[in-house]
């Protein structure tokens, strides 16, 4: 996340009573793993955006 300016080996402070809006940036739980990356929501799509372009854009399904 350099390009959004988290660096590594930073400490991330998340507070969990704001509810989460586009293009937030939002840590995730995606398989088990944790992950931060931009919100993305559009006409009822959700999409977690990577900074890098390197890495791919992950499109939640249900289950």
């Amino acid at each position: 996340m350099v390009e959004a300016g988290i660096f590594d080996n930073e400490i991330l402070v998340v507070d969990r009573a704001i509810k989460p809006r586009n293009n937030h940036i939002v840590v995730a739980v995606v398989d088990g793993d944790f992950t931060v990356k931009q919100l993305y929501q559009r006409q009822g799509r959700i999409k977690l955006k990577a900074a890098n372009p390197t890495f791919p854009d992950i499109v939640p399904t249900d289950g």
